[in-house]
């Protein structure tokens, strides 16, 4: 199940970038965005959650799974800093 979530969630942000107007990283990010509400309503469907479970969901569960499940907090780049910046794991 994880893998097929990633997937669709790469997926669903790579045809949005790529749909985009033009290249600028705030029209890209828009785009990417818009991929995102796409995506909320499919965790809604898909989970059954309320509002503030999806809310914490993407804000804090999405990151720190990534961070997790790739091991990412054991790499030191730039990326991986990136993601891991000011996260605690409980």
């Amino acid at each position: 199940m994880v893998e097929h979530f990633f997937v669709r969630v790469r997926t669903c942000l790579e045809r949005a970038a790529a749909e985009a107007r033009d290249s600028s990283p705030e029209v890209v990010l828009g785009a990417m965005g818009d991929a995102y509400a796409r995506l909320v309503e499919y965790v809604r469907g898909a989970s059954g959650g309320g509002e503030e479970q999806i809310r914490e969901f993407f804000a804090r569960g999405m990151p720190c799974h990534l961070i997790v499940s790739t091991g990412a907090d054991a790499v030191d780049a730039p990326g991986t800093r990136t993601l891991a910046a000011g996260m605690r794991h409980r």
